[in-house]
Protein backbone atom coordinates (compact mmCIF):
# COMPACT_ATOMS: atom_id res chain seq x y z
CA UNK A 1 0.00 0.00 0.00
CA UNK A 2 0.94 3.32 -0.75
CA UNK A 3 1.26 6.55 1.51
CA UNK A 4 -1.67 7.90 -0.30
CA UNK A 5 -3.67 5.03 -0.11
CA UNK A 6 -3.31 4.76 3.81
CA UNK A 7 -3.94 8.47 4.19
CA UNK A 8 -7.47 8.00 2.42
CA UNK A 9 -8.24 4.83 4.07
CA UNK A 10 -7.62 6.64 7.72
CA UNK A 11 -10.02 9.22 6.57
CA UNK A 12 -12.87 7.46 5.50
CA UNK A 13 -12.08 5.23 8.61
CA UNK A 14 -12.61 8.59 10.76
CA UNK A 15 -15.23 9.92 8.75
CA UNK A 16 -17.67 6.97 9.62
CA UNK A 17 -15.97 7.43 13.43
CA UNK A 18 -17.76 10.89 13.73
CA UNK A 19 -20.60 10.02 11.68
CA UNK A 20 -21.28 7.18 13.91
CA UNK A 21 -20.69 8.98 17.17
CA UNK A 22 -22.78 11.85 16.11
CA UNK A 23 -25.86 9.91 15.49
CA UNK A 24 -25.22 8.08 18.79
CA UNK A 25 -25.19 11.52 20.81
CA UNK A 26 -28.31 12.69 18.94
CA UNK A 27 -30.78 9.68 19.36
CA UNK A 28 -29.33 9.26 23.20
CA UNK A 29 -30.36 13.45 23.38
CA UNK A 30 -34.09 12.21 22.72
CA UNK A 31 -33.91 12.05 26.61
CA UNK A 32 -33.33 15.35 27.31
CA UNK A 33 -36.28 16.59 26.04
CA UNK A 34 -38.72 13.46 28.07
CA UNK A 35 -39.02 15.52 30.80
CA UNK A 36 -40.33 18.45 29.19
CA UNK A 37 -42.99 16.36 26.80
CA UNK A 38 -44.38 14.37 30.38
CA UNK A 39 -44.70 18.12 31.60
CA UNK A 40 -46.15 19.23 28.92
CA UNK A 41 -48.78 16.31 28.69
CA UNK A 42 -49.92 17.35 32.23
CA UNK A 43 -50.22 20.60 31.45
CA UNK A 44 -52.91 20.27 28.95
CA UNK A 45 -54.34 17.63 31.35
CA UNK A 46 -54.80 19.92 33.62
CA UNK A 47 -55.92 23.30 31.50
CA UNK A 48 -58.70 20.51 29.73
CA UNK A 49 -59.86 20.07 33.53
CA UNK A 50 -60.09 23.82 33.92
CA UNK A 51 -61.72 24.05 30.58
CA UNK A 52 -64.48 21.32 31.30
CA UNK A 53 -64.97 23.72 35.28
CA UNK A 54 -65.33 26.94 33.09
CA UNK A 55 -67.99 25.69 30.17
CA UNK A 56 -70.32 24.07 33.33
CA UNK A 57 -70.22 27.32 34.66
CA UNK A 58 -71.06 29.12 31.11
CA UNK A 59 -73.95 26.57 30.58
CA UNK A 60 -75.23 27.03 34.36
CA UNK A 61 -75.42 30.53 33.34
CA UNK A 62 -75.93 31.23 29.56
CA UNK A 63 -79.84 31.45 30.05
CA UNK A 64 -79.68 34.40 32.33
CA UNK A 65 -77.45 36.22 30.54
CA UNK A 66 -77.03 39.07 28.23
CA UNK A 67 -75.25 38.93 25.04
CA UNK A 68 -72.07 40.90 26.25
CA UNK A 69 -71.87 38.32 28.67
CA UNK A 70 -72.49 34.74 26.47
CA UNK A 71 -69.81 36.28 24.30
CA UNK A 72 -67.07 37.31 26.60
CA UNK A 73 -67.66 33.66 27.75
CA UNK A 74 -67.35 31.89 24.23
CA UNK A 75 -64.27 33.84 24.22
CA UNK A 76 -62.81 33.38 27.06
CA UNK A 77 -63.48 29.34 26.36
CA UNK A 78 -61.76 29.72 22.97
CA UNK A 79 -58.40 31.09 24.55
CA UNK A 80 -58.34 27.19 26.69
CA UNK A 81 -58.99 26.02 23.37
CA UNK A 82 -56.27 28.22 21.96
CA UNK A 83 -53.82 27.76 24.41
CA UNK A 84 -54.69 24.14 23.95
Amino acid sequence: MTLESNIVEDAANLRERLEATSEKALFGARWLLAPFYFGLTGTIALLAAKFVQEFYTFAKTIFASDTHTVQLGILGLLEFDLVG
